[in-house]
């Protein structure tokens, strides 16, 4: 008898276990967010500091590499569980990069303003073998560097916005093309200017993201595109957010409406990824742009350390203790690891090969 009590006993402990872990898994599953990688290097040699990482981007010879990216792909959406991809479609004359295989853009010199045809070829057949493995989305980033870039000093009226306005063009005919309907197009990697850059960085930023922003509304709409903003360590939610609301007035000032999407970019500790979300909350309750509101619709955060602790329980931190607050929220839909692992050591683009796994922030973020 008394065995028959213990055993009883033992049986109703493992059924409140099972219970508990259901509940924990519940609840976590309710923030409903997409997770996944940036993916833009078939290969990637941790670094040995101070020498820098050797990498190998996909995208100039994809032929190559294609049967390697599409067991990647597999991997990292089947068995790994990811869901988002954010991808880089680069273009102008970083020759350097080209050389040593680790340059994930299209090679051109000005005054050319036109992506090569292979190049895109090689586009289209990446977001046909991405929709074909069933990922749920895909951010494809685009983005000028040299002498195509963003930056004080360009040639941004004969060279940067022509060049920009015309890979676009090329680039949403490649999607059309590749029968992806998952894509978000991002218009310019981080390109929000900062309150702390010289007045020469902040006026070319913002006259990039108004000429871009207007060209892409009157020809694409509002939907499935993005714009990138990093966001600052600092407790003051206005700095931390000073990208993004600089950001947000620049399209303001356009006067066609808003993207359907922001994407936000945190580094930092535990409590420094709060911080940077409540400042998202912050910039978008100053615009009126909270979930019971105008738009985005969603936020994502793009770039985040990859698989971090502190950075999952910081974003689930926010979550759970901040982003109800006075009856609104960010909209977050996805988060979007970058493959650099903290120790970070010295400055090195990735540390992380592919395929990519994010298993801490599916276990905050999704219950698994």
């Amino acid at each position: 008898m008394k065995r028959l009590k213990n055993k009883q006993n033992i049986n109703l402990m493992f059924l409140k276990l099972m219970i508990l872990s259901v509940f924990v898994s519940l609840s976590f599953s309710l923030f409903g967010i997409d997770i996944g990688s940036a993916y833009d290097y078939v290969y990637t040699d941790p670094p040995v500091c101070p020498e820098q990482e050797e990498k190998t981007a996909f995208l100039p010879d994809y032929i190559d590499h294609q049967i390697e990216v599409q067991n990647q792909l597999g991997i990292m959406r089947n068995t790994h569980n990811l869901n988002i991809l954010r991808v880089f479609a680069r273009w102008g004359n970083n020759h350097s990069a080209a050389a040593k295989g680790s340059y994930t853009g299209a090679l051109i010199d000005p005054p050319q303003n036109t992506l090569p045809v292979n190049w895109l070829t090689n586009l289209q057949l990446f977001l046909e073998d991405v929709d074909s493995v069933g990922f749920d989305k895909i951010i494809l980033v685009l983005s000028g560097v040299g002498a195509y870039s963003f930056e004080c000093g360009r040639d941004l009226d004969g060279l940067v916005n022509p060049t920009f306005k015309n890979a676009l063009d090329q680039i949403m005919s490649v999607i059309q093309q590749s029968g992806n309907n998952n894509v978000i197009v991002s218009l310019g990697n981080e390109i929000a200017p900062s309150n702390y850059s010289s007045q020469c960085s902040i006026d070319a930023k913002t006259y990039v993201i108004k000429e871009i922003w207007e060209y892409y509304v009157d020809n694409y709409g509002v939907e499935n595109v993005t714009f990138s903003a990093i966001l600052d360590k600092h407790p003051d939610f206005h700095i931390a957010g000073n990208r993004l609301d600089n950001l947000i007035k620049a399209i303001k000032s356009v006067g066609k409406g808003h993207p359907s999407v922001f994407d936000v970019h945190a580094y930092g500790t535990q409590p420094e990824v709060v911080q940077q979300l409540r400042g998202v909350y912050q910039i978008y309750s100053d615009h009126g742009f909270l979930s019971n509101q105008a738009n985005p619709k969603e936020t994502i955060i793009g770039e985040v350390y990859y698989n971090d602790l502190g950075s999952a329980k910081g974003i689930k931190d926010y979550l759970e203790n901040y982003d109800g607050y006075n009856g609104g929220k960010i909209g977050l839909s996805g988060v979007i690891e970058w493959p650099i692992k903290l120790p970070r050591g010295c400055e090195h683009v990735a540390n992380v090969e592919p395929p990519y796994i994010a298993s801490i922030y599916q276990f905050f973020l999704q219950g698994f």
